[in-house]
């Protein structure tokens, strides 16, 4: 069986198991992938599994769809280590067998002496493996079957480890002298560490522990007897499902929904035994099995019943944890029935799912909490710019709407304005005001605000405007800055993020930066940058540019043109 990586260009990925003949991709609500980036289309893709070979076709596709960087005409075979480009996101093909097996040595006949006088090498009956015993992975074992075997994230590794810590090719493991294993760092980003110490390369032995990022190996040697142990339940949270700081970047990590994938089986699972009592799900490891589960499954083991009882609502309850930004939890409660429940294979996709979701809202849910934190501390812009970064598609969206975050936000940034134009700035009320109307166009009471700087007299505003240095008259350009040229495009994806990032220089008062984002934004197709432009300009002082950019953005034809007619007027534009 193969399964669908979903990547998008900071690395985030999602999983989907192939276990449908069809599955399509697209931006409309209703495609079993919903990716909702702009750069995708409604009816982008489709997916398609054809007599055990996997197959990629554009449906209706406005970019087209790109394998291995080319483009495709109508459809083309996707195969593993193929890369399929839908806009932003990438989609490789995994196959669910485990990534060392080797095809089975035939067997030698005895008595028949080598046809050639030749060195052999000997492989174990049994060779030296690796068994991982950290992270979502723990338990899978990889046999060292191989003279020399790559361990990375990348598909061309022998060993694949698709975690964040490792890198595309981390380590190198070489065979010496029939039963000495040595490990190598392929010059990799966190290292190699063997029973606590880092190496470049060291021979390893008999129980040692193998760290390659933040996934530990045991290293099992040959002919050994050697059985995982999972541990407790109350440690699996403890360095799964961190993310590394990178995650938190400018751009909101991709706008990703997978519609639930698995059959009418997996769904009757989850949602059949919702009448059943919750139990904590650390004590249900250890609890007996119910009397009543036994009547009500005769013929079945009881152990079998109270056990599948156990999964499905392991599953309910971390469901219902992810809607309410519990996410942590969901992922401890997850992990903890995939490892000790033996779950079915439906359950299995469906664990895999909500725990892909879940992981996917991660860095969201910390933009989430430090807008809190920057609420409290009165920073309103600060907070306005974390909420700006989740996108409408993720829980946190709605969470921060229904507890009124974004409204909190501009209410504040206009509250500080105010109190500015108390103390006799009239100038940081406005600029203060103009910096919550690049947020929400028509946000009523930083319109009102504006209108009320403007019905007082010319003579107050310019006594309480800073007086422009010299320096900085002479450092305005005095011809615009040259077109870019054609040759250096911004994808869709890359317009959103330096969109985003103009908004928070409008905020930090970087109107020089803003510009420079916007500039490039624009050769993305990002019309949004008219605005912060036109805002830019106008707290620069150049009218004239300011003026042109209102214009373009009112050829956008935007929701509320009335405000910014109000603005241009204010500046005095033709």
């Amino acid at each position: 069986m193969y399964k669908l990586v979903i990547a998008d260009e900071e690395g985030s990925t999602s999983t989907v198991p192939i276990i449908r003949d069809e599955i399509t991709i697209g931006r409309k609500e209703g495609n079993t992938i919903r990716l909702t980036e702009r750069d995708v289309s409604r009816e982008h893709a489709r997916v398609l599994r054809e007599d055990g070979r996997i197959f990629v076709e554009d449906v209706n596709a406005r970019y087209g769809v790109k394998k291995n960087g080319v483009k495709i005409k109508q459809r083309e075979e996707f195969s593993p280590g193929d890369v399929i480009s839908i806009g932003a996101y990438s989609l490789t093909l995994k196959s669910k067998k485990p990534a060392t097996k080797a095809p089975p040595m035939p067997a030698q006949k005895p008595g028949k002496p080598p046809l050639r006088d030749e060195k052999t090498q000997v492989i174990p009956a049994m060779p030296a493996k690796l068994v991982v015993i950290s992270s979502n992975f723990a338990g899978q074992e990889f046999p060292l079957n191989r003279p020399e075997m790559i361990i990375g994230r990348g598909e061309d590794c022998d060993i694949i480890i698709d975690h964040r810590s490792v890198s595309q090719r981390h380590a190198k493991v070489i065979r010496e002298n029939g039963n000495h294993y040595q490990i190598v760092d392929l010059k990799s980003k966190n290292g190699v560490t063997v029973g606590g110490e880092q190496y470049r390369a060291v021979q390893v032995k008999r129980g040692d522990v193998v760290e390659l990022g933040h996934v530990k190996f045991r290293f099992v040697a040959p002919g050994e007897n050697y059985v995982f142990t999972p541990q407790p339940a109350n440690e699996l949270v403890e360095h799964d499902f961190d993310l590394p700081a990178q995650s938190s970047s400018k751009m909101p990590l991709i706008a990703l929904i997978i519609v639930l994938l698995v059959g009418a089986g997996a769904a009757a699972v989850i949602f059949g035994n919702s009448d059943k009592p919750a139990n904590d799900p650390s004590a249900a490891l250890a609890a007996p099995a119910d009397p009543l589960a036994q009547a009500e499954q005769p013929g079945a083991p009881a152990e079998a019943g109270a056990e599948t009882s156990k999964v499905a609502q392991a599953i309910q309850e971390a469901s219902e944890d992810i809607r309410t930004g519990k996410i942590d939890k969901a992922l401890g409660s997850l992990e903890s029935a995939k490892k000790f429940l033996d779950p079915t294979p439906d359950e299995q996709n469906a664990i895999a799912e909500l725990m892909g979701n879940a992981k996917n809202e991660k860095p969201f849910a910390k933009h989430y909490s430090t807008a809190k934190e920057r609420l409290k501390a009165s920073a309103y812009a600060d907070a306005l710019e974390q909420l700006s970064k989740i996108p409408q598609h993720s829980i946190f969206a709605k969470i921060s709407e229904d507890e009124g975050l974004r409204n909190d936000a501009l209410a504040g940034i206009v509250s500080s304005a105010e109190k500015a134009l108390e103390d006799g700035d009239a100038q940081k009320a406005r600029t203060l005001a103009e910096r919550a109307l690049a947020e929400e166009d028509d946000y009523p009471a930083a319109v009102a605000l504006l209108e009320k700087l403007d019905a007082k007299p010319v003579e107050v505003a310019a006594k309480t405007a800073p007086k422009a240095s010299p320096s900085s008259t002479k450092s305005r350009p005095s011809k615009p800055a040259a077109k870019p040229k054609s040759s250096n495009r911004v994808s869709a994806a890359e317009a959103k993020e330096l969109y985003v990032s103009a908004q928070g220089k409008i905020f930090k008062n970087d109107t020089s930066g803003a510009i420079a984002d916007c500039k490039k934004a624009l050769r993305g197709g990002n019309s949004g940058c008219y605005r912060i432009l036109a805002i830019a300009y106008k707290q620069q002082g150049n009218t004239s540019a300011a003026c042109n950019n209102f214009k373009r953005f009112l050829g956008t034809k935007p929701k509320n043109p009335a405000a910014i007619q109000r603005q241009m007027d204010e500046l005095g534009c033709n």
